[in-house]
């Protein structure tokens, strides 16, 4: 069954560059395969059994490129080379993506991000990706919480320090005489 499928695929192959509804291909591919035998088949049960058989070549060859694992084998994988080739959906170009540099500038106490786009201008415009990225630079509220918890019970100690530092400074008896002789 895949292999008809896959030879009636490839003398349509040409017809899915040019229609404008894929549908009308797959129900060409679906109608050879009913001839053939297999009633059953749709043109959704087709474009369903190909799409999953792309996903299984894409996989193995995948796996096959990572260095260090074995090689999978595949009875369709042949076939699948010769109908995939060197398309874009089996080997994607690598394309580089630039980098948003985001800086926090405060305006009255209020804080705004800023991000240096790629052509070199500031914009402060709220857009999907300056929320996207406060939220992400934004620790939780409840680490907030914590943090916010932590800093006054510190604070506290730290006051509680102070006043032992100033009641011991009240309470020292004052510099010994000999301290006194080497001043004067």
């Amino acid at each position: 069954m895949v292999l008809l499928m896959l030879d009636l695929y490839r003398q349509h192959e040409s017809l899915f560059a040019r229609a404008k509804q894929r549908k009308t291909v797959w129900q060409k591919i679906a109608y050879g395969m009913q001839e053939k035998g297999y009633e059953q088949m749709t043109w959704e049960g087709c474009e369903k059994k190909f799409r999953n058989l792309k996903g299984t070549f894409k996989s193995i060859t995948d796996n096959n490129k990572a260095t260090g694992r074995g090689k999978k084998k595949w009875p369709y994988f042949e076939i699948f080379q010769e109908i995939m080739g060197d398309k874009p959906a089996m080997n994607p170009t690598a394309v580089e993506v630039g980098v948003i540099d985001t800086t926090t500038v405060t305006h009255g106490g209020v804080s705004q991000t800023e991000e240096d786009e790629p052509g070199g201008t500031l914009s402060s415009a709220p857009g999907p990706s300056t929320r996207q990225n406060r939220k992400r630079h934004q620790p939780p509220h409840w680490f907030t919480d914590f943090a916010s918890q932590v800093r006054d019970s510190e604070q506290r100690k730290i006051d509680v320090l102070k006043e032992m530092q100033e009641e011991n400074k009240s309470s020292a008896p004052g510099p010994s005489t000999r301290q006194n002789r080497k001043r004067h």
